[in-house]
């Protein structure tokens, strides 16, 4: 039995007059090191926090044949009779108000209908496109019955959100019977991300749901994957909330989405441009998947082969290649110099508009939207500058920083002590990177992070996507309770002593936390 299990059962009964067929439980995370990577394919490395998001499913009692089982091999719910719903309700329901939801896969979000309950939608619709794929049958027993209690705090950049996707999900296929390993279940509520509005990667879902306790993951894409990261005998990892939040959803266009569109157009640029660098020098970087792409020409390879590039980890090989052929040879010689390199001399400008990515692509604007999802769409319709480069610079740095961390972790030569300082050195250029390259932080996360490495953390860094949200400190575990007494002091006593913070949500601000288990089901 896991937390608050017995509790929420009993809510449950209390709330809808019956027991609940099964519980999910979901973790938070937070992340050590990987911003803004996941999405780009490259590996992360969070690790799942004690906060979780907890739902309770049943089907309501004396009401059956609403909604007839999917056939064999149908992506969709098939309906007989009166419309299905969805009832639901949370444990704290002054901040999150009760409703329902009618149940078929075009469903939408009713005006009316509570904020939240989009995560809800988003997880149905997942689950059914699963069930669908899968071939398996969807019980038609009743409407469905949700309550839902969580303390991941939002906005805090902890995957409130995804938690809440993640424990919906798996209450639902618990529900119809429908089986699923956890890298499935990841894969599918990372795809109906989308219903929510934002072009996540994966990281969030993948740790909620593959996570270990006592270590750090490292997160993998293509397929998803993880594997344990045994951290330092000694660390102590405190979570700090900057007071401003982190509305991930609701600023995606102008924001998350943003820097979304702006690393797959960076991606598409530099392998067009590596395409024509090999071509104009006769040397095979940058066009190895093109001639894999087609045989038709070697134009139309080559322009089959921007089209297709979606993340940065597609053009890195092509970039190091392009990096090690220069003459005289570059005096750089670690790979994250030559990345650098490569993507300074490709990517000259500071800024683009839309209508220059698409003139060096050799296509008008129109033609390049069309290749993008509706939410990349809605990001460029903002208008707003295109930093390429600043963007391509943070992603290759910080996909390097995780597997400088990673290899730290498990160098044998290296005292916990010496371990810990390189820790910190790459949290702390990580924030550097996230801040300057990638434009994601603001005044109130350097503000906390600053207040961090003044009371003796060893690295302190943004974690979860940003512009509001949490810092993430590295510390030795002995100075722990000093080192959140001067930040307490320092950072959060203004806001208590201005009435912007009671003193009881001090507790959930910061916090000490330790790498949890990942998600689980109890049938009941």
């Amino acid at each position: 039995m896991f937390p608050h299990q017995q509790q929420l059962a009993d809510q449950f009964q209390q709330q809808y007059g019956c027991p609940p067929v099964a519980i999910a439980r979901a973790p938070g995370r937070v992340n050590l090191i990987g911003e803004h990577i996941d999405y780009m394919g490259y590996g992360v490395m969070p690790m799942a926090i004690t906060q979780s998001c907890h739902a309770a499913i049943a089907w309501e009692p004396g009401r059956a044949g609403a909604q007839a089982a999917s056939g064999a091999g149908s992506s969709h719910c098939q309906h007989t009779q009166q419309q299905q719903v969805m009832r639901i309700a949370n444990v704290q329901q002054q901040l999150y108000p009760s409703g329902q939801l009618e149940l078929h896969p075009s469903s939408q979000l009713a005006p009316d209908s509570p904020g939240w309950f989009r995560y809800i939608l988003a997880a149905y619709k997942g689950c059914c496109e699963f069930a669908g794929a899968q071939q398996q049958p969807i019980p038609s027993s009743s409407n469905i019955l949700l309550l839902v209690q969580g303390d991941v705090p939002p906005g805090g950049g902890l995957s409130s959100s995804s938690a809440l996707v993640v424990a919906a999900a798996l209450a639902l296929l618990a529900l119809w019977g429908v089986p699923a390993s956890p890298a499935q279940v990841a894969e599918l509520t990372c795809s109906c991300e989308r219903y929510v509005g934002t072009q996540g990667g994966g990281m969030d879902q993948a740790v909620s749901l593959m996570a270990q306790p006592g270590v750090a993951m490292h997160v993998e894409f293509n397929p998803v994957r993880a594997s344990p990261v045994c951290l330092p005998e000694g660390a102590a990892f405190v979570v700090a909330n900057c007071l401003a939040a982190s509305h991930k959803a609701e600023t995606a266009a102008s924001r998350f989405n943003l820097r979304v569109l702006e690393c797959r157009l960076a991606g598409m640029l530099l392998a067009k441009l590596l395409s024509a660098h090999s071509t104009a020098t006769g040397t095979t970087g940058g066009s190895d998947h093109a001639r894999s792409s087609s045989s038709s020409s070697e134009d139309s390879c080559r322009w089959l082969y921007w089209r297709a590039v979606k993340v940065l980890k597609a053009v890195e090989a092509a970039l190091l290649k392009f990096a090690a052929a220069q003459q005289p040879p570059l005096a750089a010689t670690q790979a994250q110099a030559q990345l650098q390199w490569a993507v300074e001399q490709l990517l000259p400008q500071a800024s683009y508009t839309l209508q220059q990515v698409a003139e060096l692509l050799g296509c008008c604007p129109s033609e390049l939207l069309a290749l993008l999802p509706p939410a990349l769409q809605a990001a460029a319709a903002c208008g707003l500058a295109l930093r390429l480069q600043q963007r391509a610079l943070h992603v290759f740095s910080e996909s390097q920083r995780v597997l400088q961390f990673a290899q730290v972790c498990a160098d044998a030569s290296l005292s916990d002590a010496a371990k810990l300082s390189q820790l910190g050195s790459l949290m702390d250029a990580s924030h550097a990177s996230c801040a300057g390259l990638y434009e994601c932080s603001c005044a109130e996360l350097d503000a906390l992070v600053g207040a961090a490495r003044a009371a003796g953390a060893l690295g302190a860094r943004l974690t979860g996507a940003g512009w509001g949200g949490c810092v993430v400190a590295l510390l030795p575990a002995a100075g722990a309770p000093a080192f959140m007494q001067q930040v307490a002091q320092q950072f959060y006593e203004p806001a208590l002593a201005a009435g912007k913070l009671a003193r009881e949500q001090l507790q959930a601000c910061l916090f000490m936390t330790v790498p949890a288990g990942g998600a689980e089901v109890a049938l009941q």
